[in-house]
């Protein structure tokens, strides 16, 4: 069966969506080129000065990029809340956010403060974007490669131990269900075995900033919850921790989806259940 040709207006929104797109993609190269040229001099001024480049700076770099191209997209808005419950700078701690988007870690990135984030292999391959990650002192990880995960495990707790925090996005991949998914234990065997509590934080609507492999972007307000830092009780499992800190998650992100609009297939109870992907 032929399909019908396309209407002068079917045809136009392919136009103006094609260079939207490609408008977008040309402002995140400039954006990112920018900030990791002036990276590369603040790296060379210090080699010059005789001294060790910073991982610090090189975060603090980072984090001023995904907050400007964030706030540069027209369209895209950022409200952030809980930031009473952000840990004083130095003090030992595991970063737990659900996973939604690509974009996650820009949206991370508005917390303001030191961390460093578990990140595939794969993204330290990306032109400018890996290196400069790897200046910043990230942990790449191989997905199924148990050596590589243990080797990002103990540079992990390398980090917290130095009071450094970790980022983890434990579902292991973004949930395409509009809910957070389950959540691997990792990062909460990792807080356990540093003594450190975890700090959840809560991530809603970043999923709608750019759908899964595409370049167009789509106007969406993200919100951040950050919630109470959590400890695991003693005697307390990995696993249970885990499922404990993952109710609260879900629950904060219920009540954020009904904000907006009653939801389906959400509990207020902190139980996720499928629902359809609005965030």
């Amino acid at each position: 069966m032929e399909s019908s040709p396309l209407t002068w207006m079917e045809a136009l929104a392919l136009l103006l969506r094609f260079m939207k797109s490609t408008i977008f993609f040309f402002w995140v190269l400039i954006i990112t080129f920018w900030h990791f040229s002036f990276l590369a001099m603040l790296r060379l001024k210090a080699r010059v000065e005789g001294r060790a480049p910073s991982q610090t700076e090189a975060h603090k770099i980072a984090t001023l990029w995904g907050q400007r191209l964030l706030k540069s997209v027209p369209g895209w808005d950022i409200q952030v809340r809980g930031v009473e419950y952000l840990p004083p700078e130095g003090s030992p701690c595991v970063l737990v956010a659900n996973h939604e988007s690509s974009t996650d870690i820009l949206a991370i990135y508005f917390l303001g403060i030191q961390f460093r984030w578990l990140s595939k292999k794969s993204m330290f391959q990306v032109p400018l974007v890996g290196m400069a990650m790897r200046w910043a002192g990230y942990v790449p990880i191989v997905r199924g490669n148990k050596g590589s995960h243990q080797q990002a495990l103990s540079q992990s707790e390398a980090y917290v131990r130095q009071g450094i925090p970790m980022l983890f996005f434990p579902e292991g991949t973004r949930s395409v269900k509009g809910t957070p998914g389950e959540f691997k234990t990792g990062a909460f065997r990792l807080a356990q075995a540093c003594a450190a509590p975890v700090l959840p934080v809560v991530l809603c609507g970043a999923g709608r900033l750019l759908r899964k492999k595409s370049l167009y972007p789509e106007k969406a307000t993200v919100k951040i919850q950050i919630l109470p830092l959590m400890e695991a009780l003693p005697g307390e499992s990995a696993q249970n921790f885990t499922q404990r800190v993952r109710d609260k998650i879900c629950e904060a992100h219920a009540l954020l989806l009904a904000e907006e609009r009653p939801v389906s297939g959400h509990s207020l109870t902190g139980e996720c259940h499928e629902a359809e992907p609005v965030c």
